[in-house]
């Protein structure tokens, strides 16, 4: 992208051309609270940098071209300093000669390119898909347009093809399948110099929920954050854009762009955002040598920053740190990213992996009927991605009324077998190839009135507590055959505290990181929460004790997808649509992320978490009405971690 950010109006000759300016680019869409309003509340300013323009093609090309922008890299990991990186999948230029010019992410000789890429997604950076060519028609170097990186490649003057909501999923589409092809992870999408028209804006937040550009309808996106809560074309729910409002380093005056960037954040109070092109870095940087001769590191010639005046990358990073930013990733500032949604057969579902895959499927029942449904939640990055079809995966015995479900691998053969509660028993059945065996009823007393948690509750192994209407609670251990448990076991220590008093298991994610879940209590009154650990012998410690906010759903959750054994609690407040999270931190609970919301505001309904989709973390929110189930999925990335380690 090489055009600018956007202006502040004072900077404007004349308030009526401000005025007008914001008229033309702006039509204000109410959207009701967002989190971002009041995100920091104790003033802290936060910084994004986006890396702009980064191709297989110059000037990123060479060994040497790459040689430099891992220097580049490597100063920004080395500092800590969290970044994103715009990619174009496929570069189109020419040759001297006016040859087309082909450099494609997917190709053999772009494998150094891509290497480095996902080195820099493990050491701070968030990489994105910046449309799929940046420019439109056969390239020629007398029609810069037609260049990668200068043309547009929607909206094109007199190309009405390019102004089509279908032209503009089928771009994005190229683009997303590209970074799938090339073993990167889609975190954003970036439309080129931000042009598109209204309706190609809906079809691309109908394919992909986080947009790294401002959203042109709504006045709040020249300084901050603006999410979206609300179905897409698609029937996907939400979007979140995120704008630059810092603007950029122009190349043809970098040390004024620089000075002017710093000057609007000395004052500014939203969102500390900016983009870079790295190439800028290049004049600053020298080779590394030995002997004479120039290193070479894993394939690549080594290059530093030469003793001088600092770059301007430099500057930057200094400047913001003076005026009190702090730079994080954009999964940091944005934790949730609003994905797809899946329709179901029944009434009563729950997550879990019947199938031994990779990923959660979702299993759901008719209760009229019996039937019993698994499907798959498999997808590809874009939400328009077809659903796999439902599978019948057997029936309920007659008699039996299905209250709740659940999926626990019972007999330890990597596939979730499948309990229901009934209002007085509870019913296992083994998962099979594609099938659930007989139900068994589980010798287990149940009263109406009693409350069941399922999960690798005791000594972490596949177990039920049940609390008792009366106060006390039991625990039993699941047999491998699904028929005989263990006898109860006392659970001495807790008690059942009320209509008011939730419990839930955190299932082989619990506190400790040790896969054995905890049992959890929590007080929606009052907000009080408490993470119990059991023993083989069923003692009872008090884990972890803090103070949430009240009303919350509770969604015991994994955490940072590349540190998969940190673990966090996700709360969802229905009313307006706030999540946020925690991890354990010793003996209590501390935030993990930062606020994300409004998304799926006043749609209360089973929540839950777990890995769908693509297979990273998710959260999932379920309502059912006429023998249907909707869900709405985001990806988690609260907890998420910038720099991996190695």
């Amino acid at each position: 992208m090489s055009r600018g950010g956007w202006v502040r109006p004072r900077q404007i000759h004349g308030v009526r051309i401000a005025v007008i300016l914001l008229l033309f680019l702006f039509i204000p869409v109410q959207t009701g609270l967002s989190v971002y309003q009041n995100l920091w509340p104790d003033h802290r300013h936060v910084a994004l940098l986006r890396f702009e323009d980064v191709s297989a093609g110059p000037p990123y090309q060479t060994p040497e071209d790459l040689g430099k922008l891992r220097a580049v890299m490597e100063f920004l990991a080395a500092e800590k300093v969290p970044y994103q990186i715009t990619v174009v999948p496929r570069y189109l230029g020419t040759d001297p000669e006016n040859r087309p010019v082909v450099h494609d992410i997917t190709q053999p000789d772009a494998a150094p390119f891509v290497t480095l890429l996902r080195w820099a997604s493990k050491h701070g950076a968030v990489v994105g898909v910046h449309g799929y060519t940046h420019q439109y028609g056969q390239p020629d170097w007398r029609n810069p347009g037609t260049i990668t990186t200068i043309g547009r490649e929607f909206e094109v003057p007199h190309e009405p093809l390019t102004d089509t909501p279908e032209y503009a999923a089928r771009r994005l589409t190229a683009g997303v399948h590209s970074f799938a092809a090339a073993g990167l992870v889609p975190g954003f999408w970036e439309t080129p110099h931000y042009a598109a028209t209204a309706e190609q804006e809906r079809a691309l937040r109908s394919n992909f929920g986080i947009l790294y550009e401002p959203d042109r309808r709504q006045v709040r996106s020249l300084k901050d954050i603006v999410p979206r809560d609300g179905p897409t074309a698609s029937g996907a729910w939400g979007a979140v854009y995120i704008p630059t409002p810092l603007g950029y380093v122009r190349s043809d005056q970098p040390e004024d762009s620089v000075k002017r960037i710093l000057y609007r954040a000395s004052f500014f109070e939203g969102l500390g955002s900016l983009y870079y092109h790295p190439v800028l870095e290049f004049p600053f940087l020298e080779p590394v040598k030995r002997n004479g001769r120039q290193v070479w590191r894993d394939g690549l010639p080594e290059y530093r920053y030469r003793p001088g005046p600092p770059s301007y990358l430099h500057q930057l990073i200094d400047g913001l740190g003076r005026e009190g930013y702090t730079f994080e990733s954009l999964h940091q500032v944005v934790p949730l990213q609003p994905a797809w949604q899946y329709t179901l057969p029944g009434d009563l579902w729950a997550s879990g992996r019947p199938s031994g895959q990779a990923w959660d499927d979702w299993v759901s029942i008719q209760r009229q009927s019996g039937d019993i449904w698994v499907t798959s939640s498999e997808r590809d990055w874009l939400r328009t991605s077809p659903e796999a079809s439902p599978q019948l995966w057997g029936r309920l015995p007659p008699g039996i009324e299905a209250k709740k479900l659940w999926t626990l691998d019972i007999n330890g053969d990597g596939r979730d077998d499948l309990l229901v509660a009934a209002s007085n028993a509870v019913y296992a059945a083994r998962a099979k190839t594609a099938a659930f065996g007989s139900f068994r009823r589980l010798p287990i007393s149940l009263y109406p009135k009693d409350t069941v948690v399922a999960g690798y509750l005791i000594a972490g192994r596949p177990s039920l507590v049940v609390f008792h209407s009366e106060g006390t609670a039991e625990g039993y251990v699941l047999g491998p055959d699904l028929a005989a448990v263990s006898p109860p076991v006392p659970l001495l220590g807790i008690h059942s505290q009320g209509p008011r008093t939730e419990w839930f298991a955190w299932n082989g994610e619990g506190s400790a990181g040790d896969h054995a879940s905890d049992l959890g209590l929590y007080r929606p009154d009052s907000g009080e929460i408490t993470l119990y650990k059991i023993d083989h012998q069923g003692h009872v410690r008090n884990a972890v004790s803090a103070a949430l906010p009240p009303a919350l759903q509770i969604i015991p959750a994994m955490g940072d997808p590349n540190l998969p054994e940190t673990p966090v609690l996700i709360g969802y407040m229905a009313g307006d649509g706030r999540w946020m999270a925690w991890r354990v931190q010793g003996q209590t609970l501390a935030p993990a992320g930062s606020l994300f919301g409004p998304w799926m505001a006043g749609r209360p309904g089973q929540a839950a978490a777990g890995r769908f989709g693509v297979g990273l973390p998710c959260v999932a929110v379920a309502s059912a009405q006429g023998g249907r189930i909707d869900i709405q999925t985001a990806i988690s990335y609260f907890g998420w971690v910038s720099f991996s380690p190695d």
